[in-house]
Order: C-alpha cells, then structure tokens, then sequence
C-alpha cells in the first residue's frame, strides 16, 4: 500500500475501523480514507483483478460522493462532541 500512495501522491495514513459503539468513528474513518481515495481505488481494482472474485468489487467516483456526503453531515456532530 505504500507503493501506492506514493505513486497517488497522497499521505501515507491507515484509515481505522469502524467501532459499533461509537458512532462518530464511521466519520472518523470516511475522513481518513477520502484523503487516500486514489490509493483505496486502485488497490480495490487490484484486489478485483488478481482475486478475480465477486467478494471484491471497485470503489467508484459514486461511493466517493456518498462517503463525502456523510462526511459533511457527520462533521457537525463530531465537532460537537
């Protein structure tokens, strides 16, 4: 995976997990990995090609736009806690 943020030009972060509860930890994560998106694209088609499985599928622009959606809706709340 570092070969692939370098290559994108993008921080070389981890995105955490998702925790069940605490809510803002979806924020959290959707954050960290809007920041590497180009990587987390390329490794989810890399993933697809060489396992050649349906388990595996590609992060599209449209996921993108979701995930910031929520984001941006989240963000208040998190700032508020």
């Amino acid at each position: 995976m570092h070969d692939e943020t370098s290559r994108n030009n993008e921080p070389n972060i981890v995105p955490g997990m998702d925790v069940e509860h605490r809510w803002n930890s979806t924020y959290d994560l959707l954050k960290s990995a809007l920041r590497i998106k180009a990587s987390l694209t390329s490794l989810s088609f890399k993933l697809l090609q060489d396992n050649n499985s349906k388990s595996f599928s590609q992060i599209t622009e449209t996921d993108w736009q979701v995930a910031e959606r929520i984001c941006d809706f989240l963000e208040p709340f998190k700032e508020g806690s």
